[in-house]
């Protein structure tokens, strides 16, 4: 029994330790405004939570900047016209370019000139019959609201057959996520879930 009372002795006393002092300081520094663990911890919260919001918001408008449309003039300065060394030089302005959905191409020209979106089988052959859309007054702004691959035309004579006036504007591109996810689309979600996430760290 003596060994029974002496064993209840020390659990007492371990009792004691370790639940009565932490209780009484604990009392202590709740009498004295927020316990300071939880102080601490919340101030550390709110640091990550503004660091975070930060960094959030950097990607944010950098997601939003990338979002801008452009607007890119169809053969730069040979504008829309009948090309000096045929077909391959709208072609080459064409691969220089990285055009999105949002984007608006201008078909500028002087002289007898048209431009005729067409599809892809009659752009192979400069067909000229049943365009898909055909304009005869310059400038021609057209957005690009797609990804579809557009093929554009001149109808006047052989412009387009004899002497190349024909130019494929290629979207985006098949295997390249990182254009495709500059639209403005993609952004503008990616956007709003940045804005929500910081949100909701600055709220702590």
């Amino acid at each position: 029994m003596a060994f029974c009372h002496h064993d209840l002795s020390q659990l007492h006393l371990i009792i004691d330790y370790n639940y009565t002092i932490p209780y009484v300081l604990r009392r202590k520094l709740e009498s004295q405004g927020r316990p300071k663990a939880e102080h601490s911890s919340t101030e550390m919260a709110n640091q990550m939570g503004l660091h975070v919001g930060c960094l959030l918001l950097v990607v944010a408008v950098t997601l939003l900047k990338g979002a801008a449309a452009e607007n890119y003039t169809v053969g730069d300065d040979l504008g829309w016209n009948i090309p000096p060394l045929g077909s391959i030089a709208y072609k080459t302005w064409a691969n220089k370019k990285s055009f999105q959905i949002g984007d608006t191409i201008v078909f500028n020209w002087t002289g007898s000139h048209t431009v005729a979106e067409v599809s892809e089988a009659n752009y192979g052959n400069c067909t000229k019959s049943n365009p898909l859309a055909l304009y005869d007054s310059s400038p021609v702004p057209i957005t690009l609201m797609s990804n579809l691959t557009r093929y554009f035309i001149c109808t006047v004579d052989d412009h387009c057959k004899g002497l190349g006036q024909k130019v494929t504007i290629k979207i985006g591109g098949d295997d390249d996520w990182g254009n495709s996810a500059s639209s403005p689309t993609l952004n503008i979600a990616a956007l709003l879930f940045c804005s929500a996430i910081a949100a909701f760290f600055l709220s702590f």
